[in-house]
């Protein structure tokens, strides 16, 4: 009777993961773009940025970038950390050396150090841009809140042959 009343509440729930994921297929196929799969472990944001860029780069090259760049300029970013278990420079070792996920300090790190124009394509809602706006590398990312149970993911997006 208990599994019986879960798998009813359960089917009553909105399906947000399908939802989101029809809205980005809609998204996409306007804008001309296919998802590049991203490993969900962690270090997708810095994966994603990675492989698109001109000299493919691995997530660790990417974490470390970002860090380098928070450290080089941390009056640019640490007012924006509630850090009540850790220093800023405590924080940004853990950026370069876990599989902690990055948002959206990191994308703005990457964007300024990079540099790069980071565009991050929600299935909702407008465009996140990062970066300068003249950059020559042009990064594409989808933002994915529902796709996995884990939470929240980013792949990168590639435009679709002609």
């Amino acid at each position: 009777a208990n599994r019986q009343a879960a798998v009813a509440e359960a089917a009553g729930r909105p399906d947000w993961q399908g939802q989101e994921a029809a809205a980005f297929a809609h998204r996409l196929q306007e804008r001309g773009f296919k998802v590049l799969e991203v490993a969900a472990d962690g270090h997708c944001l810095f994966g994603a940025i990675g492989c698109q860029l001109p000299q493919v780069q691995d997530h660790w090259r990417m974490r470390g970038v970002a860090a380098d760049w928070m450290l080089r300029h941390s009056d640019s970013f640490a007012p924006f950390l509630e850090l009540e278990k850790c220093s800023f420079e405590e924080y940004c070792q853990t950026v370069r050396s876990s599989g902690q996920w990055g948002g959206q300090m990191e994308l703005e790190a990457l964007a300024q150090a990079l540099p790069a124009r980071i565009i991050v394509i929600q299935a909702a809602g407008e465009d996140l841009l990062f970066g300068p706006e003249d950059a020559e590398i042009l990064i594409y990312l989808s933002y994915h809140r529902h796709a996995f149970s884990l939470g929240e993911h980013y792949n990168a997006l590639i435009k679709k042959a002609e």
